[in-house]
């Protein structure tokens, strides 16, 4: 149960692998870059850049959002859609939320700004000052200072504190005696920081595994659904439960309202009883607080738990019919992955692959008004067919499912891209 309630905790921190940046790092940030990779730090970054590319604002919002996010155990609160005008990215925004990442002014992110030396220090001082106040601890008490640089005067003044303590707590390295602050910030140096900062916090024992909610005892179940726990039993919810139908998914749903805070913070908690029944989470809608779990062993129903706004919660009981028959899979691909269309009966308007078959790409046009509630038969044919659902990764599209089979190392994610589900997949090493 644990394993995957830290899967939750830690949405779209689960699925970073080699190819996050195009090409190889430089030979002095090999093993840094590597350790990086193992602790899941870097991931895909906009505009796909290789490691010796200029650092963008965008890009090492990107990268020290997931740092703060592996270290914390916990996804961060992101600011408004509408904080800037020329930038909605999720990793912005949450790094706005925090105070490490400011605009330019004018309402204004400037996503694509290189970055130089002094920049990226500043940030970094600004995520463990972040980093301090959440944990209540000290990641880098050195306020070291500018003394014995001999390009000190190079250094802005409201940069002098971030670059020295950068230097005096092993984070940020010179070129002998020199900073070099306004030297561009390539992205391998990007990296090279934060797997710093992520060590300090290893050493000092700041990395520890995420705080799990207890799970609650003796909670009653859907008198329906004997297998799904009962929401507002679990709460102790004594408001008046509203309940309704969708015709469309022959499904049923329980809405309960907030009373003195009765369903905030109530998630995890309520994630971790469904995991005990055999439910795992297989897809968040974007990130609009909806998230489907799936029983492969109970494959007729999908549950559903959904925030509305910010003080109610919909429990939505789905029925499933899962496909008859043997698992039919693309038969143009070799790891023996279930052909989607099949599942659902839609028939694919595209197939494209990368060069070599680096990947496989199969798109399919959503039936009009369709939810992807509908992908529910194709989730039953994925655990037939031996692939394991690794957990949620983060996405432009929100967060998706990442399955994988033990046995060939091939990936499948599957994700909705304006009327279209599309199923992209992987090849593993065999």
């Amino acid at each position: 149960m644990r394993r995957w309630l830290a899967a939750l905790l830690c949405l779209g921190l689960l699925c970073t692998w080699a190819g996050a940046v195009e090409g190889a790092p430089s030979s002095w940030a090999q093993e840094e870059v590597d350790a990086a990779l193992e602790a899941g730090l870097v991931p895909s970054l906009t505009g796909d850049p290789s490691y010796q590319d200029t650092l963008t604002r965008e890009q090492f919002a990107q990268l020290v959002v997931q740092t703060v996010e592996v270290l914390l155990g916990q996804e961060l609160a992101a600011a408004p859609a509408d904080t800037f005008a020329d930038c909605t990215s999720l990793a912005v925004r949450k790094a706005s939320a925090a105070g490490i990442i400011g605009g330019i002014g004018g309402g204004k992110f400037a996503p694509e700004q290189t970055t130089n030396r002094e920049q990226i220090a500043t940030m970094m001082a600004r995520a463990i000052d972040y980093l301090d106040e959440t944990s209540g601890l000290s990641l880098a008490p050195q306020a070291g200072g500018l003394a014995g640089f001999t390009d000190a005067s190079q250094v802005s003044g409201w940069a002098a504190e971030a670059m020295g303590r950068m230097a005096a707590n092993g984070l940020m390295e010179g070129s002998g005696s020199a900073l070099s602050p306004q030297n561009p910030c390539t992205v391998e140096q990007g990296i090279l920081l934060l797997v710093r900062l992520h060590r300090l916090a290893q050493e000092a024992g700041q990395e520890t595994e995420p705080q799990v909610p207890s799970v609650p005892q003796n909670v009653g179940h859907y008198t329906d659904y004997p297998t799904v726990p009962d929401f507002g039993d679990m709460i102790g919810y004594t408001g008046e439960v509203g309940t309704g139908e969708m015709p469309d998914y022959n499904a049923v749903f329980y809405e309960y309202t907030s009373v003195d805070g009765a369903v905030d913070n109530a998630y995890l908690q309520y994630a971790a009883l469904l995991e005990q029944e055999g439910y795992l989470p297989v897809y968040m809608y974007g990130n609009s607080g909806s998230v489907y779990f799936f029983n492969p062993e109970q494959p007729d129903l999908v549950v559903a738990y959904e925030l509305l706004g910010e003080d109610a919660v919909w429990i939505s009981l789905i029925p499933v019919t899962p496909p008859a028959g043997s698992v039919p899979c693309y038969s143009d691909y070799h790891a023996g992955v279930p052909d989607l269309g099949a599942a659902l009966g839609i028939e694919p308007v595209l197939c494209q692959s990368g060069e070599n078959n680096a990947w496989m790409v199969y798109g399919y046009e959503l039936p009009q008004y369709a939810d992807h509630i509908i992908l529910a038969p194709w989730f039953t044919r994925m655990p037939q067919a031996g692939y394991v659902l690794l957990g949620l990764m983060e996405s432009e599209e929100g967060y998706v499912p990442l399955w994988e089979n033990e046995r060939t190392g091939c990936r499948v994610i599957v994700f909705e891209y304006y009327s279209y589900l599309i199923v992209e997949l992987l090849p593993g090493d065999s």
